[in-house]
């Protein structure tokens, strides 16, 4: 073998194993990107699936305030009552919310149809509003009028974290 031959042979051996060298990489940057990515490079599998996608509430039976509820019965079924309000207002202004969102977002629906989501968030987050205010009152009066501590108390601890809320404080 003359010493071309060799320096040839050792250059096609040199090359080779670059492009081995590249190729690895190449294939460890694709898999490492991927799954680094969260799964959003892989068609078979949808993120958004997973995420609980809040409903519009359905009202829940009421209990009577007049006819048969006197005296302390008759607030406790407005305080029970408020309180169902209070949690179907929170999950429908929740629920508009992220339509809106999710409209914003994705930036479809556009002109009127944006429009009319925006004004339904709005109009959900007033009803909270107006929801949690009309509970307070029913809980001031209720302890006002002598319903004992023991009944009022889970609905006091409901108004703290209603004032909270209203003061920007955060309770989750």
């Amino acid at each position: 073998m003359s010493a071309r031959t060799t320096t040839r042979m050792r250059c096609n051996r040199l090359i080779r194993s670059l492009v081995v060298a590249a190729g690895l990489t190449g294939l460890l940057t694709l898999i490492v990107s991927t799954v680094s990515a969260g799964g959003f490079l892989s068609p078979g599998r949808q993120e958004t699936e997973s995420i609980d996608k809040p409903t519009w509430a359905v009202p829940a039976a009421r209990k009577p305030v007049e006819g048969e509820a006197e005296g302390t019965e008759a607030i406790e079924a407005e305080l029970f009552n408020a309180e169902l309000r209070i949690t179907e207002a929170q999950q429908n202004a929740e629920t508009a919310a992220y339509q809106y969102k999710r409209a914003r977002t994705r930036n479809y629906p556009r002109g009127e149809a944006l429009q009319a989501l925006k004004v339904q968030a709005q109009e959900t987050s007033s009803e909270r509003s107006a929801a949690a205010d009309e509970f307070s009152d029913i809980v001031e009066r209720a302890r006002r009028d002598g319903v004992p501590m023991g009944t009022l108390t889970h609905y006091l601890d409901l108004d703290e974290r209603l004032d909270g809320e209203r003061a920007g404080w955060n309770w989750k």
